[in-house]
């Protein structure tokens, strides 16, 4: 895990938490159970993991064959390629990174929280190209988004469909999640982000 440098976690939590009274340490533990924990330069998140994974995208692929390349027991049939055409040429090597923000979000600041981090929201292609080069990194019960995949469309009053991936039993699966800008992601969603 990579905090930037931050700080080393195990001393900082040693002396937020030594010499303190029952009140005090059950505040931080709590702050510490959220995400957060107040430390000299302020609240810093202790819940935005970041593992790295390169990936090569192939752009020239079609969507069809890209989630082929992913062996998903499911794909959600409103993932095609009209509603979610491929941009980009050739093969693209690029680093992603799973993000989690530890906290409920809306699209809007889970974007900012990412960009935050100098990364960027990824698309489709990489978000596929992620599930079938690391399928084991997909971590279990968790649902991993590319807000750069967005259908734009207006369904029974939502205005956009976010496209994700998923490792539940029986299996991973393709999934579309609709919504509007204003739609909360939980606390355990994750976010695949790109260094572009």
């Amino acid at each position: 895990m990579d905090y930037k440098g931050a700080w080393n976690l195990s001393q900082e939590v040693q002396a937020r938490l030594g010499g303190k009274n029952e009140a005090e340490f059950a505040r931080d533990l709590n702050l510490f159970l959220k995400g957060q924990l107040m430390t000299p330069a302020g609240v810093v998140s202790l819940s935005k993991k970041q593992d790295v994974y390169p990936v090569v995208v192939d752009y020239d692929m079609p969507l069809d064959k890209m989630i082929a390349a992913g062996n998903y027991n499911w794909i959600n049939k409103s993932i095609t390629a009209e509603r979610f055409p491929i941009i980009g040429k050739g093969k693209v090597d690029t680093v992603l990174h799973l993000f989690r923000i530890g906290r409920e979000v809306n699209k809007i600041e889970a974007i900012i929280e990412i960009s935050r981090n100098n990364l960027f929201p990824t698309t489709l292609p990489e978000l596929l190209a992620f599930g079938a080069q690391h399928p084991n990194a997909l971590p279990k019960k968790l649902a991993v988004f590319a807000l750069a995949a967005v259908w734009n469309d207006s369904f029974e009053g939502h205005n956009y469909v976010t496209v994700g991936l998923c490792r539940i039993i029986p299996g991973r699966g393709v999934f579309a999640r609709v919504g509007t800008d204003d739609t909360c992601f939980g606390s355990h969603c994750l976010f695949l982000a790109s260094e572009k």
